[in-house]
Order: structure tokens, then sequence, then C-alpha cells
């Protein structure tokens, strides 16, 4: 329960992150709302690993343990941003769903994913 709970904090911190930077991207960069989506998580993404390893599942730093720990933190948040920017894609060209609330959606959708995979698969 403790690691749920840090890791809500870390994603909470990493949504805030995430969404700030799609926001200015699309909002005031007039970057095509994908990219500017895919630019916001890539980002957060960053912030939300450096965190998750060194406060959330506290990890011991070898070299060969981080370099595993990576490789399965990108699998899992690849994934996890594929299924995100699939789901914005629908809700904006099939829904008529503003740009900004579609990616709050694929936001929260992945969040359980992603803690899954870092419990289970990235930091276990």
């Amino acid at each position: 329960m403790r690691q749920a709970l840090k890791f809500i904090v870390v994603g909470g911190i990493s949504t805030v992150v995430n969404y700030t930077v799609f926001f200015l991207s699309y909002h005031y960069g007039q970057i095509n709302y994908l990219v500017a989506s895919a630019i916001g998580y890539v980002i957060g993404l960053s912030l939300s690993y450096l965190l998750n390893a060194s406060w959330t599942f506290r990890q011991q730093s070898t070299p060969h343990l981080i370099g595993n720990q990576t490789v399965r933190f990108i699998t899992i948040y690849v994934c996890s941003l594929v299924m995100s920017l699939g789901l914005i894609y629908l809700l904006v060209h099939w829904l008529g769903m503003d740009p900004r609330v579609a990616n709050i959606i694929a936001i929260s959708q992945t969040t359980i994913t992603n803690f899954l995979g870092c419990k289970y698969y990235v930091f276990k």
C-alpha cells in the first residue's frame, strides 16, 4: 500500500509535468496534439523513472540493474504511450472531443497499467 501511495504521488507530479508540456506545446506552440502529447509523455516518463527508482521502489543502483530496469521501464511506458495516443486519436476523431480533455482521459487510463508494470516487471 505504501508503494502504491508513493507511486500515486510520483504519478501526480509526472502527470502535471506531462500535461503542462502537452498544453504549452499544443496550445501556445501550435504543435500537433499527438506530437505534443508524445513530447509531454516522454518528459513525464523521464521524471517518473527517476522518482520511482529512487523513492517509490528504492532500488540498489548497480549498472546492470539500472540497464535492465531502464529497458523494462521503457517497454512498459512505450506500450502505455501507444495505448494513450490511440485513445486520444479515437476520442478526438470519433467522438469530436477537445484534445486537451482527451489527453486527461488518456493519462488517467494508463495509471493502473503503469503501476502494475513497474511493481511486477520493472522494479521487482
